[in-house]
């Protein structure tokens, strides 16, 4: 892993207006538990993506993980809704965003959001399952059955091809 920063600090020092190195920065800081300087990474990243919206739902959904796991769901949300509203059509955001407003008790919302992350990618075993869990809390028991339903066949599917780790890009 430290090899990885040293050749993402390289990379930004041949360009160092990448959002996309920043970001991937980030990612490998956060792995190595240095929080603030992934926190300052993410942040660079933000600063340079102004003028390419699209650019800045990456470097906003990872500030959204940081910001959850340090200070929860309600000050996490808000980089969730800029993720989306840079990359509406990019179904993570809406996903985890989902999970933010479910954990503060918005379940209509969550669930709106979760439907949107499921239509947007219908193959993500995880999606079916946490829209089931909302349906359950929402006493939609034969909603809650058919995603559950979707959700195993999607896992067991994953299962058996399982891929190597790789670094969230989208």
């Amino acid at each position: 892993m430290p090899d990885s920063q040293k050749s993402l600090q390289h990379a930004i020092e041949l360009n160092p207006s990448s959002t996309r190195s920043w970001t991937a920065l980030g990612q490998v800081q956060e792995k190595l538990r240095n929080l603030s300087s992934a926190e300052d990474s993410y942040r660079k990243a933000l600063e340079l993506c102004r003028s390419q919206t699209s650019e800045c739902a990456w470097p906003l959904l990872q500030l959204g993980f940081l910001t959850e796991r340090q200070k929860g769901a309600k000050e996490a949300e808000p980089y969730f809704r800029q993720a989306i509203a840079a990359r509406p059509d990019w179904s993570k955001p809406h996903f985890y965003r989902g999970k933010a407003l479910a954990a503060l008790d918005d379940l209509s919302g969550a669930r709106a959001e979760m439907e949107t992350a499921v239509r947007l990618d219908e193959q993500k075993s995880q999606y079916h399952y946490q829209l089931a869990q909302v349906y359950r809390r929402l006493g939609k028991s034969e909603k809650a059955k058919e995603h559950m339903k979707r959700y195993q066949t999607l896992a067991d599917r994953e299962h058996q091809h399982q891929a190597p780790v790789e670094l969230s890009n989208p």
